[in-house]
């Protein structure tokens, strides 16, 4: 009787059976073997799924500490930047920086 059932219908009837029906010892065997085959394949698809999660957690943690390193170089850039230029707005200019027109840095004198 169980042996014509396909795998859905069978799992069907271990959720829903209250194994008062007239089963022989072959048949719960069965339905044993089948239960068990079936937590098996989704034990193992569970295991699959956790560690496909925790690789891509890991690879996010991984992006997000690059994006903060960058963003704080970045920043970092953008401080030297606006030091330098308030360096040149607060200092006098040279008699030669006026005539020229140009402003002289200490690497163009070099």
């Amino acid at each position: 009787m169980m042996n014509n059932l396909s795998t859905e219908e069978i799992l069907n009837y271990l959720m829903t059976s209250d194994f008062n029906e007239g089963l022989n010892p072959d048949e719960y065997r069965f339905l044993l073997l089948q239960f068990r085959n079936y937590y098996r394949v989704m034990s193992g698809r569970n295991e699959l799924l956790k560690s496909d999660i925790i690789s891509k957690s890991e690879k996010i943690k991984e992006i997000e500490d690059l994006k903060r390193k960058e963003i704080d170089n970045t920043l970092s850039q953008k401080a030297d930047l606006e030091n330098q230029i308030s360096q040149l707005k607060n200092r006098k200019l040279s008699w030669k920086e006026r005539w020229t027109g140009k402003i002289i840095t200490q690497d163009e004198t070099k």
